[in-house]
């Protein structure tokens, strides 16, 4: 499909405004616990708000009756019951094929460096499975003066812990299961070939539940260790950025109702003896093609091309661009000058595994005009050239990542000699940098990750600037202004067409850069943002094509990558 056959898009339902700067008093916030003993994805969440300017952690309340509860391991079949007897070995048989894998940053380690000392802990014991307080405990929980309750393990709190603080109980979950029940962490979606997982911050109050926000995330199918450790790194974000929203804008912040998860489909505690069965016999056969890909298999990323003044996101109607066979490319941005268009890529040596920019020539028809050259080198790796033309000059921003840097560079012998202007952002882990001039200010559109251990493909941030060079850029007020594996991560130059802003994302869902999702930008100030997705390029037009996740248009020419893997020779 065309994007001129595409529907208009309907703008999303508009943010409310918010509300006048909250006082400068830090949030005051209670912790409920099931265990003494906190995970690394807690103890980091937590750590992240007691070293804030924006909330304190005042009082701990241990649930001495389930403390031992939240501690099991994850798949931790029950004995007995239907299928226990062929449940048990196919449980070893789950446990031994996670055991080879190494989870650099385990968000399930064991994490009790400190978090909690000097706050008050208050224990009970709750005895009707809900977390009632008395009238002793309730008294001093009063003179608190609480804004927040946060429940990290233990039963579910009752009616009078719920009143005893301004907004509730707020809680975190994925797919329907409280974040604290370690016995579904990840796997149900592993094992029913899930390609996303729903999560949400939930608060509890009067009775009522309102999801104050969500997230998308995408499943690692080849293990429930590495699924679960980069999910709940993803999700211990979303407390610390609700307090800090509420912090600054006061209750205004929680008056937007967000669509409630569902489920993966499975609401079962314990796998069912055919259910661990399917799952393993689908581990294995993965974890095989994983090997055979990674010793007989090159990843080989080509450029396809289309020719029209439209943008063109039907697969079939590209004409390939074949790199050399010691090399792929990828990312490209195009820009035109005189009478060619150039075509700036990431170019990888297999031999080196590292990446630098390249400039690619095309005439009107997109042919190419001799060899890709090189224009950017560093000593880290280099890749997604976002060119762009302001001012009668040329400039870059590559990803430097590696480097923790977004760098701007301009072309002072066009198109192969780029001089480095000002670092934009420093001490970020980010990636795709894209860069947008609109309604006065100037945008970087970003693929962030907050946490070490969590995906670069999942949140979208933006940093907005009066001046191109500038060095202090402002964070948007609602980053991240999308939490969506299927729409975050930026995939080429945003563009306009009829009136219209487009923004193309990947969708990394099924697999890294599996395909384009092309958004309509219909709400952009410092304050809201909103969008709508419009055309998606699928990797379904040939059977040698497994993904495709850069697009770049300029009027009379588009462009994509696609992922066609070779035999190595």
């Amino acid at each position: 499909m065309r994007l001129s056959e595409a529907p208009d898009a309907q703008p999303p339902a508009q943010l409310a405004a918010p509300a006048p700067a909250a006082a400068a008093a830090k949030l005051r916030i209670g912790i409920v616990l099931g265990s003494e003993h906190l995970r690394a994805w807690e103890a980091s969440m937590l750590r992240r708000i007691r070293t804030s300017d924006y909330a304190e952690i005042v009082v701990a309340v241990l649930d001495e009756q389930n403390k031992d509860q939240r501690d099991a391991l994850a798949l931790q079949a029950a004995p007995g019951g239907a299928g226990g007897l062929l449940r048990a070995p196919l449980h070893a048989m789950v446990e031994a094929l996670e055991a080879g894998i190494v989870c650099e940053r385990d968000a399930f380690a064991w994490d009790d460096a400190g978090v909690r000392s000097g706050v008050e802990t208050i224990k009970v014991n709750s005895s009707s499975g809900a977390l009632e307080l008395g009238v002793t405990i309730a008294v001093r929980i009063e003179a608190l003066d609480l804004d927040v309750w946060v429940h990290l393990g233990g039963s579910l709190p009752g009616a009078d812990l719920q009143q005893s603080s301004r907004y509730g109980v707020w809680r975190l979950t994925h797919d329907g299961w409280s974040a604290d029940d370690a016995t579904a962490a990840g796997f149900w979606p592993v094992c029913l070939d899930a390609t996303v997982i729903e999560s949400a911050l939930v608060a509890d109050r009067a009775g009522s539940s309102q999801t104050l926000a969500t997230s998308v995330s995408g499943t690692n199918r080849y293990s429930v260790k590495l699924n679960r450790s980069a999910l709940y790194w993803k999700i211990s974000s979303l407390l610390p950025r609700t307090l800090e929203a509420l912090h600054r804008a006061g209750a205004a912040v929680l008056v937007k109702e967000h669509r409630r998860p569902g489920s993966t489909g499975d609401t079962r505690r314990v796998p069912t003896a055919p259910q661990l069965a399917v799952h393993v016999g689908r581990n294995i056969r993965r974890r095989a093609g994983d090997f055979l890909h990674r010793h007989f298999a090159l990843d080989r990323w080509v450029l396809l091309v289309h020719a029209g003044d439209e943008p063109c996101t039907a697969g079939a109607e590209f004409t390939t661009i074949i790199p050399p066979k010691d090399c792929f490319w990828a990312d490209p941005h195009v820009v035109r000058k005189g009478d060619r268009y150039y075509v700036f890529i990431e170019e990888l040596t297999f031999a080196s595994g590292k990446g630098h920019i390249s400039v690619l020539v095309l005439d009107d028809e997109g042919t190419p005009q001799g060899p890709a050259t090189k224009v950017l080198e560093r000593d880290y790796h280099l890749s997604y050239p976002c060119v762009f033309e302001h001012a009668g000059d040329f400039f870059m921003i590559p990803e430097s990542s590696e480097n923790r840097t977004v760098d701007l560079y301009r072309c002072i012998d066009f198109p192969s000699g780029w001089q480095h202007v000002a670092t934009l952002l420093k001490d970020i882990d980010a990636v795709d940098t894209t860069v947008l001039e609109h309604e006065g200010q100037w945008w970087l559109f970003v693929g962030v990750r907050e946490n070490e251990g969590a995906s670069y493909c999942e949140e979208l941030f933006v940093f907005h600037a009066p001046s191109l060079t500038d060095t202090h850029w402002t964070p948007h007020a609602a980053n991240p202004v999308v939490s969506d594996v299927r729409r975050a991560r930026p995939a080429g130059a945003m563009f306009r067409r009829g009136g219209k802003l487009y923004r193309p994302a990947q969708d990394c869902s099924v697999r890294y850069g599996y395909a384009v999702k092309l958004n309509e930008v219909t709400l952009l100030t410092p304050t809201d943002y909103a969008e709508a997705p419009v055309a998606d390029l699928l990797p379904d037009w040939d059977w040698r094509v497994i993904a495709t996740h850069t697009l770049a248009y300029t009027p009379g020419l588009t462009l994509i990558d696609a992922l066609q893997p070779r035999l190595k020779l």
